[in-house]
């Protein structure tokens, strides 16, 4: 039995579709987590008028999720 394969000569990871998703997805991953750890303590303040331990509870119950997940 003979078994043909085609080697792909000349590209690389960065031209490949799958990497690129990949990629993208973890792009879109990073922006969200940034713009939710910045973004609950500023609509807590401006949103809820909360006061400074509620956002310092705020931000301790966020960061022991993390591990969690």
């Amino acid at each position: 039995m003979t078994v043909r394969t085609q080697a792909t000569v000349g590209t690389s990871s960065v031209s490949s579709s799958g990497f690129m998703r990949f990629w993208f997805g973890q792009t879109l991953s990073q922006f969200g987590t940034r713009i939710g750890a910045l973004g609950m303590p500023v609509i807590a303040v401006d949103v809820l008028h909360a006061s400074n331990t509620q956002v310092g509870i705020l931000g301790a119950v966020s960061g022991c999720v993390q591990p969690v997940v």
